[in-house]
């Protein structure tokens, strides 16, 4: 008898923690296909801006508006020089723009760079892979900025904050980098958002005569 009641006692704890497991992922589930669903209108437009900033000194802004888009990626190094490189990209054809320093370069044709930017969203292939992914996955109420967000977590360094009302992301710790001074330090990156506001005027490329110029054919 008593055997039979401490079976009963164990089971009894077994199938609480299961309850408790599936409970808890199930909520996480349905939080991610919710985000998942949110930002899909925001991943198909064809009209946006969008800047993400680095505290490794990098800045990078896209603009996008049907078949022309615009990335430029601004960085600052070690020596406190900053660069410029601004990729044109109107039907298929990137001309790319680069401004370090006092030189200037522009190379003309140059299909063999980035050219675009996406919106990153989650991503999960059917039921299994969302179930995966909401048990390595953290997920907590937050804020930034005034926006009420989940606060997903992967690992103490990986952990990001998508923004409940749209899907987006607007900040992430993105594991680590190396500071001037060879400290490990945690990679932290801010996103903004613009949408159905980019004017034609963003793609007008520079003067080609202030630069020098390198052809690709």
């Amino acid at each position: 008898m008593k055997k039979k009641k401490v079976l009963k006692v164990i089971l009894f704890i077994v199938l609480a923690i299961i309850l408790v497991f599936l409970v808890i992922n199930i909520r996480k589930m349905l939080i991610i296909k919710d985000l998942c669903e949110k930002v899909e209108k925001y991943d198909t437009s064809n009209n946006y801006y969008e800047k993400i900033t680095n505290n490794s000194g990098s800045i990078t802004e896209f603009y996008c508006k049907e078949n022309n888009q615009l990335l430029v990626l601004n960085t600052t190094t070690q020596n406190e020089e900053k660069r410029k490189m601004s990729i044109y990209t109107k039907n298929g054809t990137k001309n790319t723009y680069i401004e370090s320093g006092t030189e200037k370069v522009a190379l003309l044709n140059n299909d063999n760079v980035l050219g675009s930017v996406n919106i990153i969203s989650l991503k999960y292939n059917n039921l299994w892979d969302l179930f995966t992914m909401s048990i390595f996955t953290s997920i907590k109420d937050g804020q930034y900025k005034g926006k009420e967000c989940y606060i997903l977590s992967f690992s103490k360094s990986d952990e990001i904050y998508i923004e409940k009302e749209t899907g987006l992301r607007v900040y992430a710790k993105d594991g680590t980098i190396t500071d001037e001074e060879g400290n490990t330090v945690v990679n932290i990156v801010e996103y903004e958002y613009e949408f159905e506001n980019v004017d034609d005027k963003v793609f007008i490329e520079p003067n080609i005569e202030e630069y020098e110029v390198q052809e690709n054919d």
